[in-house]
């Protein structure tokens, strides 16, 4: 019989691998696969079946999922976050269960500040540039002009803050813990 603690591991070690490449394919495209996050579903309501039992599937799974939903869905209906790291994050969630998940999503929040600090700076640096080539007349010709600001579509690859607040919500949740003690 297999135990729970082979049950996190296990989960804790495929979330690991499938967060790194939803990282890397953040970063390269600037999307987070559907695919991708359906699998983090799958793996989470399945650890939390075999792990936990069916009224976990409903009690941490899905209540989770829907933490991370609602902690993220503000940002994105007011259109500071892409839909894929609302889904991204809702994933996570079948994982770690509610009260991990709201620990997660505040961390990923608070680690996400200097990296949307970051690209609004350098995004406000490229604007600058553009209006003073404009100015100086060199703009018309060799630069396409610069698509008003509601227009743009404003990305950044936030799946590495997500990571981050995974990370922090596996430590609430003790499951790291859990993890490192038995390899240790």
């Amino acid at each position: 019989m297999i135990s729970s603690m082979q049950y996190t591991g296990f989960t804790i070690v495929a979330l690991s691998v499938m967060l790194i490449s939803v990282v890397w394919t953040d970063v390269k495209t600037h999307r987070i696969s559907n695919a991708m996050v359906i699998m983090i579903v799958l793996l989470g309501l399945c650890f939390q079946l075999l792990a936990n039992g069916v009224n976990a599937v409903v009690m941490q799974g899905l209540a989770g999922m829907a933490v991370g939903l609602g902690v993220f869905l503000p940002f994105y209906i007011a259109g500071g976050m892409g839909a894929g790291d609302v889904k991204l994050m809702a994933g996570i969630g079948t994982i770690l269960g509610p009260f991990s998940t709201l620990i997660a999503g505040s961390a990923a929040l608070v680690a996400g500040a200097p990296l949307a600090l970051y690209c609004l700076a350098q995004r406000s640096r490229q604007a600058r540039k553009l209006e003073e080539r404009a100015a100086a007349g060199m703009g018309t010709n060799r630069i396409a002009p610069a698509m008003p600001h509601s227009a743009r579509k404003e990305r950044f690859p936030y799946a590495a803050a997500i990571a981050v607040g995974t990370i922090a919500g596996l430590w609430h949740s003790g499951q790291l813990q859990e993890l490192i003690g038995a390899i240790v």
